[in-house]
């Protein structure tokens, strides 16, 4: 099962090309299933698998590219709890695409980026 922004499926990359060159931790979500090995998957949303009445703390989400259609799929639990968020970001836009979401989500924790480590930015909210 994968998350992201509704209740779906799509093509998981497990191999690259067709000889089973496997990916391992590496698969990945993939719009088009003809670039390897796919397999499909089903796909739900955060705020559907974490119960409403949850606390959540922190987010920390290293799902190979698929990131913003996950936090999208989280509104909810992002409105509610506030979280820290972590997420791989190691490129700049990608830090200000990450921000300007979580910020639209959810204006009132009023995200912040306070740094990065290694590949993962770490966003608090204000409140």
């Amino acid at each position: 099962m994968a998350v992201g922004d509704k209740k779906s499926k799509l093509p998981l990359l497990i191999a690259r090309g067709k000889d089973d060159d496997s990916m391992a931790a590496r698969a990945k979500i993939v719009k088009d299933a003809s670039v390897g090995k796919t397999i499909e998957v089903d796909v739900t949303t955060l705020d559907d698998l974490i119960p409403d009445l949850a606390n959540v703390s922190i987010l920390h989400l290293d799902i190979e590219g698929h990131e913003m259609a996950a936090i999208q799929g989280a509104t909810n639990l992002l409105k509610a709890s506030h979280p820290v968020v972590i997420l791989e970001a190691a490129k700049p836009f990608r830090r200000r695409a990450y921000l300007s979401a979580l910020n639209e989500i959810a204006p009132d924790a009023g995200y912040q980026i306070a740094g990065v480590m290694e590949r993962n930015c770490f966003f608090l909210p204000a409140s």
